[in-house]
């Protein structure tokens, strides 16, 4: 594997994880928020989206979030990042950091649906980093991601919603080729909901 193809690889990793970190917890009464570190668990795998044609395909992700207050929901949504730099990463070891590619045709949406009740509650990413630890060989190092964004509609009893929601997380890799990844994540996150 060519040390740029390596590198693309690393990055699309970290974009996985900056995907599946946009992610948000149960509904909350009105204009009232979550708790503090809801936490999540699910996966992340790459799509066949590049917008931008850098190589850095978008990610898809898939989690659940566990919420004894507003109930239990999966999210599941598409994001794509930038080209990665050198930078270090939470850890303190050596890595690349990526942010979210912010341009009008790039994929960073969302969508929440909760168990007890079959809403769905739209998410835009607006802001996210990741970075991904590099080790010596083949071997990969975790992935840490920090994300925030806007909750933009919902339907049910959460039509016309608004708010904020941000997370952090850390992922692993399970699956890794020249154009394709697969991996694990866990985080937690902090949501507010606001009602019209």
């Amino acid at each position: 594997m060519k040390m740029q193809t390596y590198f693309r690889s690393m990055n699309a990793v970290v974009v996985a994880l900056a995907v599946s970190g946009v992610m948000a917890t149960g509904a909350q009464a009105q204009d009232m928020p979550a708790p503090a570190g809801l936490p999540f668990s699910g996966t992340f795998e790459t799509s066949a989206v590049d917008t931008n044609a850098d190589g850095i395909k978008a990610f898809r992700q898939s989690v659940r979030v566990i919420d004894a207050v507003a109930g239990d929901s999966s999210i599941e949504g598409l994001t794509e990042f930038s080209q990665g730099v050198p930078a270090t990463c939470p850890s303190g070891n050596r890595g690349l950091r990526l942010t979210l590619l912010a341009t009008p045709t790039a994929p960073a949406a969302l969508v929440q649906r909760f168990d007890n009740t079959g809403d769905l509650l739209s998410l835009t990413v607006t802001a996210g980093s990741a970075c991904q630890e590099l080790r010596p060989g083949n071997a990969l190092g975790r992935l840490f991601l920090q994300a925030s964004g806007n909750i933009v509609g919902g339907t049910g009893a959460l039509a016309g919603a608004t708010g904020t929601f941000s997370v952090s997380a850390e992922g692993s890799l399970s699956f890794l080729t020249i154009n394709d990844l697969f991996g694990s994540q866990v985080g937690t996150l902090q949501q507010t909901i606001v009602l019209p």
